[in-house]
């Protein structure tokens, strides 16, 4: 037997609501803590409901089963909902068809610039949409390292702080970022090549 706690936070962020929410989480625990709840599993929905009318930014999940044993052990089951991933390929008008998500690129400028090069080769055999992201602090970095190394007309795409109040989501060619000062130092961000 299961009992549930649900959290609907109402925040603009979504890491303040995840926030909120374990620190909502810690409180209820530490208040039903007793031998009752000893021998059940407590499962916690925390549900940021911001924008849940919203479809073009829909509502972030995260649920934890959160069982109240001697040994507090987390497990992360997500629900069917968006990914920053999808929805920068969505805003990017890149192929939806044919894509993948190389994840973080080589810390190494050699190794970097190799993958780089070998990513747009394949944008160009296959057509097959490239999405990859940087730690926020090295973004100007990657972004000086694509505008250097891909061809003028290999379009790319930044999507900065998607679905927060300061969202950044632009696709143009390379040739077109050269001319454009763009600031996501410390951004989280998601990176497309077509």
């Amino acid at each position: 037997m299961a009992s549930f706690i649900f959290l609907i936070i109402m925040d603009k962020n979504p890491i303040n609501s995840l926030r909120i929410g374990w620190s909502l989480l810690i409180t209820i625990i530490d208040k039903s803590y007793n031998e009752t709840l000893k021998k059940l599993a407590i499962n916690i929905i925390i549900l940021n409901g911001i924008n849940n009318l919203n479809k073009n930014r829909p509502v972030m999940r995260s649920t934890i089963k959160f069982p109240v044993l001697s040994n507090v052990k987390i497990e992360v089951v997500p629900l069917v909902g968006p990914s920053s991933i999808l929805l920068a390929l969505m805003a990017s008008g890149m192929s939806g068809q044919n894509f993948a998500f190389k994840g973080y690129l080589p810390i190494d400028t050699k190794e970097r610039t190799r993958t780089i090069k070998q990513l747009e080769l394949l944008v160009k055999k296959t057509g097959q949409t490239q999405i990859f992201m940087e730690t926020p602090y090295r973004n100007h970095k990657l972004l000086d390292t694509l505008k250097a190394q891909c061809n003028n007309k290999t379009r790319l795409c930044i999507a900065a702080n998607i679905t927060s109040t300061n969202e950044f989501i632009q696709t143009k060619t390379i040739e077109e970022w050269k001319q454009t000062k763009v600031d996501i130092h410390k951004q989280p961000a998601i990176f497309l090549i077509s």
